[in-house]
């Protein structure tokens, strides 16, 4: 699942100039390092030579260590030991394909070269024989090649799930939740994606880990989801975050509240044809003009608190009667699951501060707070 997101390019290191090699030997007809002694008269003092500043040594390259991190909570080091599991099997199944790969071909050489230079005279009878053994090595690829898909792909859905059941655990710890149940499978409707109105033109919805349970009395659900709007040559992405739904008690006509991010964020399109009813460096929000009786004392306190960063981009929410939709736009630093790197818990702590945070905030539409 990807947002706006840009995909990250690397950035080219400076090119720094090549510096001269000191030791060359220089041409002396070009140097005053030698007296003209064939001319009778002293040669004027020459004039002081400004020293041409140095160029600056080129900083050696920095080696890049690796990262450490601290994990202070046993679901924290389950994610990574999930990781290091994974990876190593990932590692090792790749070198396997490798070898095959490479045992294929030699197979298909040999059985090409041999058989000419064993029966030079044999006529057709050597390329047949290649012809057979090359067929059968690439028969034997393929066959490899779906297994090998197939397990690694058992592999990923094993490590995504013991990812997500970890930092869910991690994330929930605390909210004494009730009646809580996660599906890896289960993906999010694309009409239950669109029942929150913030998004127009949705094409396509792609989601993972879908989680409910029940906080303070209130039925919640929540998963990573991403949605897509058809763009001039190719889909666009329009969110990309975490999907938070739970009632209200809530009976006006709709309200949006947009809380503003920075360049990486995904403001959703509904807010370009809605009445902006407040609109603040924080955030904005979007309704009939009489709407704004039900943000009350304790909603604005409870918005005071919202602060998104480089993690959590933005957050839209939409209070429609009987449900509120929560749109918690995500950074890939959360959204995408760590191969190669350590798991940077950082992110994931954000997380569980967020969800409490707008879980809280979702029930004082509910009227439970």
């Amino acid at each position: 699942m990807a947002k706006k997101k840009k995909v990250e390019e690397p950035i080219a290191e400076p090119v720094s100039e090549p510096v001269k090699d000191v030791t060359t030997p220089t041409d002396d007809d070009f140097t005053d390092a030698h007296p003209a002694v064939s001319k009778p008269e002293p040669a004027p003092a020459p004039e002081p030579v400004k020293e041409e500043p140095k160029a600056a040594e080129a900083a050696p390259a920095k080696v890049e260590e690796p990262v450490s991190y601290t994990y202070d909570d046993p679901n924290l080091q389950t994610v990574e030991d999930a990781r290091n599991e994974f990876f190593k099997k990932y590692k090792h199944d790749n070198l396997i394909k490798l070898i095959v790969s490479i045992a294929v071909v030699v197979c298909i050489l040999a059985g090409w070269i041999i058989p000419f230079v064993l029966m030079p005279n044999s006529g057709n009878t050597s390329l047949i024989i290649a012809l057979s053994i090359a067929g059968a090595a690439v028969i034997g690829l393929g066959i490899y090649s779906y297994f090998f898909r197939k397990h690694a792909d058992n592999g990923i859905k094993e490590y995504f799930k013991k990812y997500y059941d970890a930092s869910y655990a991690y994330a929930t710890e605390d909210l004494k939740v009730e009646g809580y149940h996660a599906d890896l499978d289960t993906k999010l409707d694309l009409d239950e994606f669109k029942a929150c109105g913030m998004y127009d033109d949705v094409y396509k919805v792609g989601s993972r880990y879908a989680v409910t349970f029940k906080y303070q009395g209130a039925d919640c659900a929540i998963e990573d989801a991403a949605s897509q709007v058809k763009g001039k040559k190719a889909l666009e992405t329009s969110f990309v975050g975490k999907y938070l739904r739970m009632p209200n008690t809530y009976e006006g006509t709709g309200l949006v509240i947009y809380f503003k991010g920075n360049d990486r964020a995904l403001p959703p399109s509904c807010i370009k044809r809605m009445n902006c009813i407040e609109d603040s460096q924080k955030f904005s929000v979007y309704g009939d003009n009489e709407e704004k009786r039900y943000l009350t004392h304790k909603i604005r306190m409870a918005f005071a608190q919202v602060a998104t960063n480089k993690t959590l981009v933005d957050v839209a929410i939409s209070i429609k009667p009987g449900r509120t939709y929560i749109c918690l736009g995500y950074e890939d630093d959360l959204m995408v699951i760590p191969l190669q790197k350590a798991f940077n818990p950082g992110p994931t702590k954000e997380f569980k501060a967020n969800l409490k945070e707008f879980l809280d905030l979702g029930l004082l539409f509910n009227g439970t707070k």
